[in-house]
């Protein structure tokens, strides 16, 4: 009879353990985020951290990316599950219009992290005081695929210049930018 006891014992135990949340399992999240380096991979890290530590039972690991359309890439195949993105590339990725070929339709934007602003930077020394001195130099614009080029591509166009023929786009992470181009492209956010 002590030996039934102890096996019902055992076996409520064991169930108990099992069942407890302690044993719960804990659901994995991927987050792509953006170059090493850049804005994107700080502010997808922090978010990881923060969500992991205040939502219980999720673990939320950044991972980092070649840029934007790595990300959405990455969010229609299953392969992330949260992302990072400009609200252009978005917007244009989900009607399949630009450069998308198709529709992304297999995600949700959840909110707008902060207002971007953009802007070429040069050396005063450098002689280029508008957009039609750049042409035949070198522009730093971040991670191919990323949305620094995609904006510097879009000014340039703007302002007649071919980004493909005239200029020479250099991919770059933001560590880097300023040595390798006659011109480096920033973007950013204000509140």
């Amino acid at each position: 009879m002590k030996k039934c006891y102890m096996s019902v014992f055992f076996v409520i135990l064991a169930a108990s353990l099992f069942l407890s949340p302690a044993f719960a399992q804990q659901k994995q999240l991927m987050f792509t985020t953006g170059a090493m380096g850049g804005g994107f991979y700080a502010i997808g890290g922090g978010m990881s951290a923060h969500i992991s530590k205040a939502v219980k039972g999720v673990a939320v690991t950044a991972q980092s990316s070649g840029g934007v359309n790595e990300n959405i890439n990455r969010l229609d195949t299953g392969v992330a599950d949260l992302a990072l993105s400009s609200h252009w590339d978005a917007y244009q990725a989900f009607r399949g219009e630009g450069q998308f070929k198709k529709k992304f339709t297999n995600m949700s934007g959840l909110g707008i992290l902060f207002k971007n602003w953009s802007e070429p930077y040069v050396l005063k020394s450098s002689g280029i005081k508008t957009f039609a001195d750049l042409k035949g130099k070198r522009i730093s614009v971040g991670a191919a695929g990323g949305s620094m080029h995609k904006f510097m591509s879009m000014y340039l166009q703007a302002h007649g210049i071919d980004p493909e023929k005239d200029v020479k786009l250099v991919y770059q992470e933001r560590t880097a930018r300023r040595r390798h181009g006659d011109c480096w492209h920033s973007h950013g956010g204000y509140h």
